[in-house]
């Protein structure tokens, strides 16, 4: 969102950074709230999908309309935030105490493995929609409007992706339903059967 509205809309660095810091200001209100609904109710799969949900939505209305970005940036932040704290939760959990370590860097590795490879995703995008795979310099691509059309694929793309983890999420709630386990604190147990 930086280079669109830096390079695109010809916007300054600090009204750049205004403009996207609703992100993270979610972030920082909803990761809290996030841990306090899974450690109240449990249910992380249902949390991480409302999560998921709202994230995917909302980065997909930016991709598809690229106006009111702030609020949708807002409402992503939730989302994401919402996902992250009952899964480093359950993940960490799954492996026991006195694997928690592992787990926790294993999953901070992979995070953020993730983060790059979406990073550099872009400007593959702005390579194969920008231009039709003529060769060009980055830097004078984002001058012109193929930049905008880069962005919106690229956006559409990410959210699709990310909607996609609804699938392994509903079926995890269907799984675990149906082999009547539950998760607490101390990782997935299975429910004992009344007689």
């Amino acid at each position: 969102m930086s280079i669109y509205y830096e390079s695109y809309l010809g916007i300054s660095s600090l009204d750049a950074g205004i403009l996207i810091f609703p992100y993270p200001l979610a972030s920082i209100i909803s990761s809290p709230l996030g841990g306090y609904l899974y450690d109240r109710y449990g249910h992380g799969e249902v949390i991480m999908n409302a999560g998921i949900l709202l994230e995917g939505v909302s980065i997909m209305f930016i991709g598809l309309y690229l106006s009111y970005i702030p609020e949708l940036l807002f409402l992503a932040g939730l989302g994401g935030s919402l996902f992250w704290s009952p899964s480093t939760t359950m993940i960490t959990d799954a492996r026991g105490y006195s694997h928690r370590t592992e787990a926790n860097n294993s999953l901070f590795i992979l995070r953020n493995m993730g983060m790059i490879i979406s990073i550099s995703m872009l400007p593959v995008f702005m390579f194969i929609f920008g231009h039709s795979g003529h060769i060009i310099n980055i830097y004078d691509m984002v001058k012109d409007s193929a930049i905008k059309g880069s962005i919106r694929y690229y956006l559409i793309f990410t959210s699709t992706v990310a909607l996609s983890g609804l699938i392994f999420g509903f079926i995890n709630i269907i799984r675990h339903r149906n082999n009547k386990t539950y998760w607490n604190e101390t990782g997935l147990y299975k429910k004992e059967s009344k007689p």
